[in-house]
């Protein structure tokens, strides 16, 4: 198994992707807990699973923006919602870049080139 929001380089590819791998990563160790843990054990180690995960995906993403929105939604979001609101951020982020002289809702005006 392979540990991806441990390499700090890892910062490349789009949320989409990202959120696939920290899902795969989460089966994996939820597969790995369920062979090695005691059945009273199961419930704690898949929630610490869940908030490695979430943790992981939110740590790496390579927006500080979308960081930021993922975080001010709370902890108790599960990480198809974080890949979610991170998509949909996204997706804003972009099409206002795309705009030439196209202005952040702050009203920053983006200087693209």
């Amino acid at each position: 198994m392979h540990v991806e929001c441990l390499v700090p380089e890892n910062k490349a590819g789009s949320v989409a992707s990202w959120g696939s791998s920290m899902d795969e990563m989460q089966t994996e160790l939820r597969e790995a807990a369920r062979r090695v843990c005691k059945p009273e054990e199961i419930l704690g180690a898949v929630g610490l699973i869940s908030h490695l995960g979430k943790a992981c995906f939110v740590q790496r993403l390579h927006s500080e923006p979308i960081q930021n929105t993922v975080r001010s939604r709370g902890e108790s979001i599960f990480l198809l919602q974080t890949v979610e609101i991170s998509l949909e951020e996204e997706g804003t982020i972009l099409s206002i870049r795309e705009k030439p002289g196209a202005r952040t809702p702050l009203g920053v005006q983006i200087a693209i080139g």
